[in-house]
């Protein structure tokens, strides 16, 4: 993440903002990922992708998190999928 940043920089006009990794994400929007990665991937996920995730400790859920949680929510009480991908699975 920290390279992209760094590459992407310049079209916004200035230094990439520090990246001290994924921790401020809300944990209830980690999903096992159940499909199979593109073979291009397969050396990334070796070698360089986290494999384990820590939340901050003073992380604080916000309008966005929360908003989420209903929706997840609704998805397993009504067992229905209502987010927006862009992908569809090819098999």
């Amino acid at each position: 993440m920290r390279e992209k940043l760094r590459q992407v920089s310049k079209y916004w006009g200035g230094q990439p903002p520090e990246f001290h990794g994924y921790g401020n994400i809300d944990i209830a929007e980690l999903r096992d990922f159940k499909l199979q990665h593109p073979a291009v991937m397969t050396e990334w996920i070796a070698e360089e992708a986290e494999h384990t995730f820590t939340q901050i400790k003073n992380y604080k859920l916000t309008v966005r998190d929360r908003r989420n949680r209903l929706r997840f929510w609704l998805e397993q009480k009504l067992d229905v999928e209502i987010s927006k991908k862009h992908f569809r699975a090819l098999d």
